[in-house]
This record gives structure tokens, sequence and C-alpha cells, in this order.
């Protein structure tokens, strides 16, 4: 009920919600505006539960009473009782589609997330961002390439990870031949490979987790002069050890190694963190090759996944075994509940049962861990463990002729198979068991996610005075879905990428559709920025197709206005800015005639893909305007003649089934035909 006094007239509006007093967390919200007929509307966990009348109250509401919550004023008796969370007003009337997209934010709230430097010994980083790998040269079934230059060891590994790899890990003599062969740096110059030592003095690890067994040290080293706890290479191929960034020795670069991924089939999609890979259930699956750095013994693997289906016991993450229907380990759904496992040579196998089924259609953050030293493997959801148990099973690989490592399917006696109908963004892999604070770090980062940051060298000429002479060619750099281009660095920094709640950020201009992409890019270098196009950003956005790149807009919030700084002739592959001096936040929209109409059409299925035939199907438009559709034998449905360019309501209900998401919000761009709703088994 909402009461108005607006000190002339008097009254209560009563909605037609149910009775929420069952003892479980419920978004409630009014949006009112005075001017419109039906400008009262009622809201319970972002479904229309009423409309009214509000015009009849048209005097001042404000009074110089305080504001209480859960507080009657004279009656004690209607004090509430239970807990109310993130109160909030708003100065205007807010439309469906904003008061849903508070209630999808779920825990996560309307704190802006921020993003998390990625924990120690991650080494695998997939997220879904289509990230190119530069041109390298193959060894080992590797790639090989050097990193940008003039960084740390740490702003170097941070680079590789940022291309799902790391510094090189060079384990015998014939891969340091070929490295010395090819990345050999200059006289004087070192390059740096993936160990250190900083963990436990004079026992030094690849960053890889691969055993540390071959070595190429120079005579003399390592000697840990003034502390050097990280390993770079001569130009003879002998092994050094440095202080990260140490004016003693002058190391230039990275030797960076990473494995190829192989996108079999997956496509991309809008994401929870940027940009996601997503899966058809039928045949799609992402490959990455085999390395010794996916055959820890100790392991996490953690990522944020969303199910369309859960028929057909689907994989998220998989290390197949070789000849068996078996995994090294695995996350996957089967017979009603999450679960994680690990086995090993003999046929052994450890499965952990978390008795949890996810929603479809939500984003959940999966974390599985093995701890072999404790003996225990965990299992948690959105930061929180679910299930724990004692294992004595150690993690078994094969090392002759290994399976890759795989997202969104598995291989059951050398056929692939239990396909993902989803989406799996910024998979991770880490040599150790995280912790339970540090799981929780990365599911509290939310749409922010990890940190991806690449060190960006000066390009300035200089004398031995440090006078400037010249300058070299502009400086760019290639973090996820960005790449930035400077023109002119006068000092080297870091420049990082992460994802962006918008949330927190004034609304994009009137009759620009948000893509649901929003970046924020910064730098700790120094850059000329006086000129237009002193800085440029070019965006790869796969998961935009088969938006029309003419149409898409790229928002650059200037002064607290967002403006246009899109080029002319962008491509998806390469959508860029233009006219710019500085960074940070990017919204991508797009523009859609106002007067195009388009339609709305999709499919209500059971879990197991029968279409369901009755179901009531509602389409509300941003007025509060209201259409009804039946689905026929089939299980389809459609709207004809709707307003292009803004943004809807689809809601399925069904006497019959129940559906973990029944409403979604589209963006009418065109035509549409798979808005589609699978009910829960």
């Amino acid at each position: 009920t909402l009461q108005i006094n607006d000190g002339i007239n008097f009254g209560n509006y009563i909605s037609s919600s149910a009775d929420l007093r069952d003892g479980q967390w419920h978004h409630v919200a009014v949006s009112v505006d005075r001017d419109n007929s039906a400008g009262l509307k009622f809201f319970v966990d972002g479904m229309s539960v009423g409309t009214q009348n509000p015009t009849g109250f048209q005097s001042d509401l404000s009074n110089a009473e305080p504001f209480f919550i859960g507080k009657h004023v004279t009656s004690p008796a209607a004090n509430f009782v239970g807990q109310i969370d993130e109160v909030g007003i708003y100065n205007t009337a807010l439309s469906i589609s904003e008061i849903l997209s508070i209630y999808n934010t779920g825990q996560s709230g309307k704190c802006k997330p921020s993003p998390l430097n990625p924990a120690a010994n991650l080494v695998g980083f997939y997220t879904g961002d289509d990230v190119t790998t530069p041109a390298g040269i193959v060894f080992n079934g590797h790639i090989y390439f050097l990193s940008s230059g003039g960084q740390t060891w740490v702003q170097a590994q941070a680079e590789a990870q940022s291309y799902g790899g790391n510094l090189v890990a060079i384990t015998d003599a014939a891969e340091q031949n070929f490295i010395t062969t090819n990345f050999a740096p200059p006289n004087g110059v070192q390059y740096w490979l993936g160990a250190n030592d900083e963990a436990a003095e004079g026992t030094f690890v690849w960053s890889t987790g691969e055993a540390f067994s071959y070595t190429n040290w120079s005579p003399g080293e390592p000697n840990n002069s003034n502390d050097e706890d990280f390993v770079s290479m001569l130009t003879n191929g002998q092994w050094n050890d440095c202080r990260n960034g140490s004016i003693h020795c002058i190391v230039s670069r990275g030797i960076i190694e990473v494995n190829p991924i192989t996108v079999n089939g997956a496509t991309f999609a809008v994401g929870k963190v940027g940009q996601a890979f997503r899966f058809d259930g039928s045949d799609d699956y992402v490959e990455i090759a085999d390395d010794a750095s996916h055959r820890p013994a100790n392991i996490t693997i953690e990522g944020w996944f969303k199910a369309n289906s859960l028929s057909g016991s689907p994989h998220f993450v998989s290390k197949p075994l070789v000849g068996n229907n078996s995994n090294s380990y695995v996350i996957w759904y089967q017979n009603g509940e999450l679960r994680g496992g690990h086995g090993n040579s003999s046929g052994g196998f450890d499965t952990l049962l978390t008795g949890f089924t996810p929603n479809l259609g939500t984003w959940y953050h999966f974390a599985y861990t093995i701890d072999d030293a404790a003996d225990t493997h965990r299992f948690f959801v959105n930061g929180v463990q679910i299930a724990t148990a004692a294992t004595n099973l150690p993690i078994f690989y094969d090392t002759i002729n290994p399976h890759p490592l795989l997202i969104g399917g598995e291989l059951d006696n050398n056929t692939l198979g239990s396909f993902l109908n989803g989406q799996a963004d910024e998979v991770s892999l880490y040599s150790r068991a995280l912790s339970p604070s540090e799981i929780a770090a990365v599911y509290n980062a939310g749409t922010a996610g990890k940190l991806k940051s690449v060190a960006t060298p000066a390009n300035l000429l200089r004398t031995a005075k440090m006078e400037t002479f010249g300058s070299l060619a502009p400086t760019t750099v290639q973090l996820s879905a960005a790449t930035v281009t400077f023109q002119q660095v006068t000092t080297a920094g870091v420049t990082t990428e992460s994802g962006l709640d918008m949330g927190m950020l004034p609304k994009l201009p009137a009759g620009v559709i948000f893509t649901g992409l929003a970046y924020d890019i910064s730098t700790t270098a120094v850059y000329q920025n006086a000129s237009p196009n002193d800085v440029q950003v070019c965006f790869n956005v796969p998961s935009l197709a088969p938006l029309n790149p003419a149409a898409l807009r790229i928002y650059h919030l200037e002064s607290g206005v967002w403006v246009n700084r899109a080029a002319t002739g962008n491509t998806l592959a390469a959508a860029c800015t233009s006219g710019m001096t500085s960074l940070s936040p990017f919204a991508l929209g797009y523009l859609v005639p106002s007067a195009a109409q388009a339609s709305v059409a999709g499919r209500i299925t059971t879990a197991n893909g029968n279409g369901i035939r009755g179901a009531i199907v509602r389409l509300t438009e941003p007025n509060g305007t209201t259409r009804t559709a039946r689905t026929g034998s089939f299980g389809y449905y459609s709207f004809e003649d709707i307003t292009a360019g803004q943004n809807v309501v689809i809601q399925v209900t069904t006497k019959r089934y129940s559906f973990a998401n029944p409403s979604q919000i589209v963006t009418v761009s065109g035509d549409l035909s798979e808005v589609s709703f699978t009910a829960q088994e």
C-alpha cells in the first residue's frame, strides 16, 4: 500500500500483490508520475503488480518531518517486523526495465563493484573477450612472443595473463635452445622469464606451477645481490636473477608463452564481465591446448556461468583423461545438483555433491578447489562454501598425448558430449587451492571482474641527460576487449581495463539503447593529451553481432556528460574512438530509427525441449502498455508492431510449470525471434 498526502487530498493506493509475509527477501518498488493517469505502479521482485491513477494529488508533497524506515509515527503496533535493506529514493519515476535491473542485481545490490587484481598462482585466464593473440612463433604446440616492453617482472606477467598465458617456463634443453635462438635479447639487455623465488629465498618456482628442474644459470648466479627474486635471460641464453624493476638489470621486455585457444562453434555474448563465451548446447565448446600448468597437484577452477538448460548433464569445465570415462578435474551438473570431482589413473574418482541446482538464465560464480596436502576438496557458489569433504585421492594427469582443457563440454571415451547450453565468463585456473576469502573477493568484484593490466612504455628518445630529442612510433597496448594507442607517452606506466557498473553513472542520452558493455580504462602512464586523438581506444565486440556497426556509438563520460566519440567506418572487430584526449569511462550503445516497427517472438518449452501449449506471455512497454499472447501447440508466441528502439519486459506464466526467471528485459533493435523461456525440471 502507498499512502499519498499533498496537504489537500489524502488517499491509500493498494496493489494486487500476494501476501509477502513468507520469511523470504522481496524487492518492492513503487514509482509515481503524478502527471500520468497510469503513473502509479507497484512492483514486487521486478514484476508489475498494479497500476493506478495518482493525478488527483498535484500539490506539494514536501514537509519538515523526518524520514522513517520501519516505523509508524503514531502506532507502534504498525511498526515493521523483519529486515529492510538498500532503501532508495529517486527524484524521477523509474521505468519498468530500470526497476527490473535493480532486482536482477541480487546480492550485488547498487554498490559499484571494484575490479580485483588476480590472486597469485593464476595459470589460466579465459575471458570470452575474443582476445587476439599477437603473432608469435610456435614450438611444441605453444605460441611464444615478446611483451610490449618497458616492464617490471610483475607487469610483464600481468600482460602475459591478459592473453591467457604466462611468462615463459623453460623446462628442458630443447625449449631453452628454441628460446635462445628466437628470443635472445640485444647485448646489454635482458628479457624476463617466468621464474621467481619471492616466496622462499633460494627456492625458485615457475609462475605456471611446473617443476623447476631444468636450469641454465650464468656462472655465479643466482647470487641474490640486492635482494634479487626474479629470473631474466641474458643475450647468450643464460639466466640471471634481478630485482623487480631494478636499475642493476636492464630488462626491457618479457617472453610470453600462451596455449592456443580454439573456439569450436562457440560464439560471443554480453556476459557477466564484458563479453562471454556462448554455447548452444548442441556441439559448441572451447578448447585450450594442454600445458603442464594445467596439471597442478593443488588446483582452483573458478568462473562465472549461466545455464539456459540443465538437460543432458552439462559440463562447465573439464580436463579429460585419455581412454576412459573420467576427468582429471571437472565441474558439471547431474541428477538435480551441481558437482565437482577429480580422478586418478586406476579409475578412481571422488565426487563432491553440492545439493545445489542453479536457476536457469541466472549468472552464478562457481569455484571448485582441491587441496592435496590437506586432503580436502570444496565447492563455492557466489562466494559461499556450500560443500566440502575429505579426499585422499591425488589428481592424476595424462602426460603422454594428454587431452586439452575444455569449457562447455567433456570427452567421454574419446567422444565429445555433455555440451553446455549457456555462457561462461572469466574462467580461471590456479595452481593452488584459493582461500574462502579469496574466492569471496572474486565474487564480490561482480561486473568489474579481474583487472587486466599491461605495461605502457614511454616512446620518447632522450639523451643521457634525459633531454628529449624525438619520439618513436605511437605506443599501442592490447588489454582484453580494448586496444589503446597513445601518440606520445612521456613517462611509462600501466594501463588497465575492467568492467563497469552503469548503475552509478548518468543515463545514456535519450534514444540510445545500452548494449550491456561498459568499461573503465585508465593508465598511470603520463601521455600527451592536448590534441584530439592523442589517445584512441578500439573495442573488439563480437558479442554485438548482428548489430549494424554504423549504428554503434562509443560514449565517453566528459565533465559528467556522455559524448559520442565513435569514429566513422567502424566494424565490430575494431570499433574505435575519434577526437579523444582522455580515458575512462566508456559505454557502448546504439541508435534505432524511432519510427521503425518490429516483431518479438519466441518459444516456451519444458526442460526437455518440448513446447508448452497455452502459456500466457505478456509484453510491457516503458509507457506501461501491456499486450498478452498465448502459446500455440508447439509453444510458440509472437507480438507484432512493436516500436523499435525501446526496452520491453516479457513475462510468462503457466498453471503447470514454474520458471526460475519468468521475465526478461529485451531491447527491440529489430525483429526478435528467440525470446524464449525454459521451465524448471
